[in-house]
Formats: structure tokens, C-alpha cells, sequence
């Protein structure tokens, strides 16, 4: 039997892409981009500041034979593509609605430029990418994420009525050339880069935009015929933008009634209204990402998303927030970062926040609500938004706060487990405390694969291996609560765990073989990003057979730094062999520069665990 827990996160950008990019970035690339040049200008129409990028795009096929090379252009309904032309012939893009998982992404669009290359001869694609706000101008970055790039450059043309702030992201390790030309009415900044090789694609890894060099354009203000013009100079114009989107919303709460009238019903306090709504949107609305285009920021209304019974963070956090208002709470919509995220609201950007939740206040505290997160605690906050910074409305101003965030301490899996020795398996009994985010983890597992019986799970849950562990559980698992830790008691035997050679009894009595083989790849340039922080302990008692004795035990080891500390050793007192392993995980980051020694650690824990405990008679 083999289970797959996998939490996807997608976060694009409406910047150009190269289909490899999105689809196929694990292999190897069969093209190779000679010039990626992109030239940005700004102009005014009717009183509103536009943008312009002009990108070239030269590419030779790294075979022999013609091969189809596709670029994917990413639209909104506030950006277009004009003049756009392949080998100097004008050329119509195919534009298509984009998809994922048979979710169309309401008003995001696809344009697809498809030419055949070969490597005798470059293909040439250009067009002009309008953006009639300025606000979603794309980031601008050197690389190109599906094919090794020989000169990448980047011109900003800002005409003097202009304020413009360009900042500039992950340069540290690159040889970027810069320059600026000052001319009578414009300056023009130019960036450039030679022979950037395709990124490989790691796994659990920062978000591009913590790592690779990319350019953000902040439009502060225009000043035409002397009368100037507020754009984005700070966090309060970007909110007043968000709370303008919100304000276009149509909510009809009125069809939340009959919903409300039985959410609530059993709830006395106001504490259990809250947690009874909460709870209800986490349970029956369906999480489904919509952080595309205008709609990254602008909320579907409430009945839309009950009537249909799924929604984006913005529409379950607006159906939390009407159903709480209209419970006669003050409840108010959230922006953030995830960790995903490069920027903060120290940058007034719309590129500084992917996600909305919903904040009630509840006798003068602020309960944070992400409906998104199912099998969450009223008091408890996946990893991805602790301690980041949230945008909260109130009315024409903002208030700052930043989600509460918990150390590893908070997130425990403790485990005590008594065994001793029948024929050749280890019977025994144990206990389990499950604690913070480790709660809803172990109840998204356990609510998740219903084709599988409780023990099942618990014993996967424990052991990652079902097949050699048989679980007899005391509790019925449904009476657990995301609300409190959970704590269970269980029977348990182990298979496969023994061997008898006569005089001579070999053991291991490894519950789950956390972090085995953990090597990080020798080529991996970028950090590891945990899941989360959290301690792992298990406590196993081994009862010495009548007429044994114990004649080798593993030494002990143990490993610390800022990231992560391991202790694992056995100990013998009296009649009883002590199994002591304790896992933390403090930080979520492990840095480059700790993967020697890490990987150093694990080979040790490797061989730790296939080590054996010797009985002799």
C-alpha cells in the first residue's frame, strides 16, 4: 500500500513564460535562447499612466532535426499583445482561457506563439505586451526558467513626468551590467546579463523570486502640465486600491440566512459562533486557487461561492466575513505574503501578497480566520503565513499587524511505546500525543484516504510502513477535535524487526525511520525549505528476554545547528533496553551552506538506523 500526501502551491506572475517553464521544467531543454531583450516605456491616455514591453526573443533549436518551440504569454483582462510577429511576419498568437485541473481562471488568458527551430538558423518571435494598469506590470526576470539564455537584457525608458522606483532583486551573485543614459526628456536604465544556463529545477526550494534576479517598477507618480499625480507611492494607495475591488463586490448575504440558521444553532458563546462558522467554511467549501489576473484581488461574492460550493482564499475569506457580520460580529478581510513571497508591505506592490483570510475581533482580540487550511485550530496558523505581515482593512484606512508565529515546541508528535518480544515480532502497547500544526496534519491524513481503515492509517501515520506494522486503536479517531491536541493509546506489533540465529537475537527497534536517507544533491545551489517546524519523539522501552543479555548497542548520536538537532541512543537499565530519539526541526530554512555537514549527519543516521541491538543467551 502506498499513500501520497501532496500540497501543491502555485504562485505565476503575469509575466512571459516559456511553456517549459510551467509544464516541463524538469527536463532538459532543447532549445537555447541567443537574446531575450525586453524594453519597457511608459506613456498617458485619457489621464492614466499605461506600460509597454517589447520583447525579442531569438532561439535556435540543440538539434539537428526542427522542433516546435512554444512561448506562453500570460493576459489579464487589463493587458493585451499587439504587433506581434515571428520572422518579421506579422504573427497572431493563438489566446486561449487558461486552465489547470478543469479550472478556468476566470479572466486569465493564454497566448501561445509556436515556431519550428532548427540550429542552423535563429527563429525570432516580437510583440508589444500593453498593460492598461500599471499596477500589474510584470516583474522582469534575466532568465528565461526552460532554456539556457546567452544575453539577457532589460531597458526602462522613463520619461521625465515620471517617478519611477526600479528595484532590483537577487543581484548579489550575478555579473549584471548597468547603466543609465540621460537624455532631454527621458532616462533610460539598462540591465544586462550574459550566458545564464537554465535554472534546475529542485524540489522544495524558495520561490523564484528569493532567488533568481529579477527587476519590480514602483510608478510613485506623474507630474504632466505641472499637476501631479499619485500612483503608488505607498501602502496606503495599495490599499485603497484593494478596498476599491472589494467595494465592486455584490454580496447578497440574504441567501446566507437559512446556511447560518443552522451553523450556529447549538453555538451559546460567541467564541463557538465563530469556531462553528470557521469550522463550516473549512469543511464544505472547496479550496480551489484563483490568483490570477484582476481576480488575485478582487473577491467572488458570497452567494456565488456557497451556491457553487468552492472558491479562492478572497471568496471563502468574503463568505466568512458576511456570515460573521451578519452574526453580529466585526469581521474584516485580510491581504498577505505567503512565505512564498520575496516582498512585504515595506514594497507597495501588488507582487507583496497571493493570499486573503478573513480577522474577526473578539473581545479587543484579533482572531485570524484562513479558510483555506482544513482541519485548523481557531488558535493555529499553517506554516506558510506565520509571522507574515497582513494587510487589514478598516474602511478608509489599513491597519498593520503580523500572524502570530510558534516555534517547534508547538508542533509535537510525541510517542511512548513499551515493546517486548513474541516469537519474532515485537508486540507492545503505546501512546501518541499530537500537538499545533501536527494536528491538522494527522487529520488531513486520517480524513483524507477513505478507502483505508483507521489502523491502517495510524499504523502509516507511526511507521510509514503498514505492511510490517499492525495497529489495534483504543479511540475512535472521529472524536478527535482540531480544537485540542490529540492523544491516543493503541496496541502495536512489529514484523520483520527480529532475527534469531540461535544464540544470538538481532533487533531494531526503529518505529519510523524519520529523515533516512535525507542526502540534499551535491549540485543543489539553493536552500531546502521544510514543510514546518516541529519535534519528533519516540521513546521505546525493548523488555530484555529471561536468559539474555545485552552484548552490542549503537552509540550514541546526536547533531545541532541553527536548522535542526537529532539525539538518538540506547541505554540498558536493568532488564529494560531505553530507545530515546528526538527530532527538531527549529527552523523551515536549511542553507546552502549547512548541507555539507547535514548530509554528513545523515549518513551517520543512515547506518544508525540499519544498525541492530545484539541479545546474546
Amino acid at each position: 500500500m502506498k499513500l501520497l500526501f501532496v500540497l501543491i502551491l502555485s504562485f505565476f506572475t503575469s509575466q512571459s513564460f516559456c511553456l517549459s517553464d510551467v509544464f516541463k521544467s524538469d527536463l532538459k531543454s532543447k532549445f537555447e535562447i541567443t537574446h531575450l531583450d525586453r524594453t519597457i516605456t511608459f506613456f498617458e491616455e485619457d489621464g492614466i499612466v499605461k506600460a509597454k514591453m517589447h520583447v525579442e526573443l531569438r532561439v535556435k533549436s540543440l538539434s539537428v532535426v526542427n522542433l516546435d518551440f512554444q512561448h506562453v504569454v500570460f493576459l489579464d483582462s487589463y493587458s493585451r499583445i499587439e504587433n506581434s510577429k515571428k520572422n518579421k511576419k506579422k504573427y497572431k498568437p493563438s489566446v486561449s482561457d487558461f486552465e489547470q485541473d478543469g479550472i478556468f481562471y476566470n479572466d486569465l488568458k493564454v497566448a501561445q506563439f509556436i515556431a519550428k527551430a532548427d540550429n542552423m538558423e535563429e527563429v525570432v518571435i516580437k510583440y508589444d505586451k500593453i498593460f492598461e494598469n500599471y499596477k500589474m506590470l510584470d516583474l522582469v526576470y534575466f532568465h528565461d526558467f526552460g532554456n539556457p539564455v546567452l544575453h539577457s537584457e532589460v531597458s526602462i525608458i522613463v520619461p521625465h513626468w515620471l517617478d519611477l522606483t526600479i528595484k532590483e532583486f537577487n543581484f548579489e551573485n550575478y555579473e549584471i551590467k548597468k547603466d543609465v543614459f540621460e537624455e532631454k526628456k527621458v532616462n533610460e536604465y539598462y540591465f544586462g546579463i550574459y550566458d545564464l544556463e537554465m535554472p534546475k529545477k529542485f524540489g522544495s526550494a524558495p520561490s523564484r523570486g528569493k532567488v533568481f534576479p529579477h527587476l519590480m517598477f514602483i510608478l510613485n507618480s506623474a507630474n504632466h502640465s505641472d499637476v501631479e499625480q499619485k500612483l503608488m507611492p505607498s501602502l496606503a494607495e495599495l490599499y485603497s486600491w484593494y478596498a476599491s475591488l472589494v467595494s465592486f463586490v455584490d454580496n447578497d448575504k440574504s441567501v446566507l440566512k437559512s446556511y447560518l440558521d443552522n451553523i450556529v444553532n447549538e453555538s451559546d458563546s460567541d467564541i463557538d459562533k465563530v469556531k462553528s462558522i470557521y469550522y463550516w467554511v473549512q469543511d464544505n467549501i472547496k479550496y480551489i486557487a484563483f490568483e490570477y489576473g484582476i481576480m488575485g484581488f478582487k473577491p467572488e461574492s458570497c452567494q456565488n461561492v456557497i451556491g457553487q460550493k468552492y472558491g479562492d482564499c478572497k471568496g471563502m475569506s468574503n463568505l466568512m466575513k458576511q456570515m460573521l457580520i451578519m452574526t453580529g460580529f466585526d469581521a474584516r478581510l485580510c491581504w498577505l505574503g505567503t512565505n512564498d513571497v520575496a516582498y512585504d508591505y515595506d514594497t507597495p506592490t501588488v507582487y507583496a501578497d497571493n493570499h486573503m483570510i478573513c480577522m474577526v475581533n473578539l473581545n479587543g482580540e484579533r482572531i485570524f480566520l484562513d479558510g483555506t487550511q482544513k482541519y485548523t485550530g481557531l488558535n493555529s496558523f499553517n506554516q506558510g503565513i506565520q509571522g507574515r505581515q497582513v494587510l487589514i482593512e478598516d474602511g478608509d484606512s489599513f491597519i498593520l499587524d503580523k500572524i502570530p508565529s510558534f516555534d517547534a515546541e508547538h508542533n509535537k508528535f510525541v510517542n511512548k511505546i513499551d515493546l517486548k518480544i513474541e516469537g519474532d515480532m515485537f508486540v507492545g502497547n503505546g501512546n501518541s500525543l499530537i500537538t499545533g500544526n501536527q494536528v491538522s496534519e494527522y487529520l488531513n491524513v486520517m480524513n483524507s484516504q477513505n478507502d483505508f481503515e483507521s489502523e491502517e492509517l495510524l499504523g502509516y501515520y507511526l511507521t510509514y510502513d503498514p505492511k510490517n506494522v499492525i495497529c489495534e486503536v483504543a479511540v475512535d479517531s472521529d472524536s478527535f477535535s482540531r480544537d485540542d491536541d490529540i492523544k491516543f493509546d493503541y496496541g502495536i506489533k512489529l514484523k520483520n524487526r527480529i532475527t534469531n540465529i540461535g544464540n544470538e537475537l538481532y533487533l531494531n527497534p526503529e518505529i519510523r525511520h524519520d529523515f533516512s536517507d535525507f542526502i540534499i544533491e551535491d549540485d543543489r545551489t539553493v536552500d531546502y525549505e521544510f514543510s514546518g517546524k516541529k519535534v519528533i519523539t519516540f521513546n521505546t522501552n525493548v523488555v530484555i528476554p529471561d536468559g539474555f543479555s545485552v552484548s552490542y548497542m549503537p552509540e550514541k548520536i546526536s547533531y545541532d545547528s541553527s536548522t535542526a538537532s537529532f539525539d538518538l541512543s540506547f541505554e540498558k537499565n536493568e532488564n529494560i533496553v531505553f530507545y530515546n530519539k528526538t527530532i527538531t526541526i527549529k527552523s523551515n530554512i536549511l542553507p546552502v551552506d549547512e548541507f555539507e555537514d547535514w548530509n554528513s549527519f545523515m549518513n551517520q543516521l543512515t547506518d544508525f538506523y540499519n544498525d541492530q541491538i545484539i541479545f546474546t543467551k
